[in-house]
């Protein structure tokens, strides 16, 4: 049995259900979501499971209204794309890019990963530009042969289906 959250509400205490933590996410936080899943994929021979802990409501990337609509917030799309699109095995990913001074050392502007699905044959990548102010272009080579470019503080995700006869 695996519990990833679980709580004990007193009903007596709640009589009424109001608005609780509701938080409105933007682009910057759907592109920090897109960064933290590149961050599991990449590490998927090391992290088995991985939950998002709230679905509706409370932090989370859908929101409703009583009696009314719903509707995803920003931070579902890289959830909902990333998981239709990376598929597969993992490959390693290493995009020669400019880097950005930081405590710990240089980090990357593209943070990116890339899957690939023997069955469909198709390629994902996965690509997240940390630059507060300039596009990152990336040329891949290899599996796939293509030119993309990523705005600034923004993600994509791109794929791509490998001629396995060629």
């Amino acid at each position: 049995w695996y519990y990833s959250e679980w709580v004990d509400l007193d009903p007596d205490t709640w009589p009424e259900a109001r608005p609780l933590i509701e938080d409105t996410y933007d682009e910057l936080d759907a592109t920090m979501v897109a960064s933290l899943l590149v961050t599991l994929l990449r590490h998927a021979d090391r992290i088995g499971v991985a939950c998002l802990a709230q679905l509706v409501n409370v932090i989370a990337p859908i929101r409703t209204e009583p009696g009314g609509r719903a509707w995803a917030q920003p931070t579902f799309e890289p959830f909902a794309q990333i998981a239709a699109a990376a598929r597969g095995d993992v490959l390693r990913v290493e995009p020669r890019v400019a880097t950005y001074a930081t405590e710990l050392g240089d980090v990357p502007l593209l943070d990116a990963t890339a899957t690939y699905d023997e069955e469909s044959g198709q390629v994902a990548l996965v690509l997240v530009n940390r630059s507060t102010d300039a596009p990152v272009r990336l040329t891949v080579g290899g599996l796939v042969d293509l030119e993309v470019e990523v705005a600034p503080l923004s993600w994509r995700v791109v794929t791509r289906v490998i001629d396995r006869q060629a």
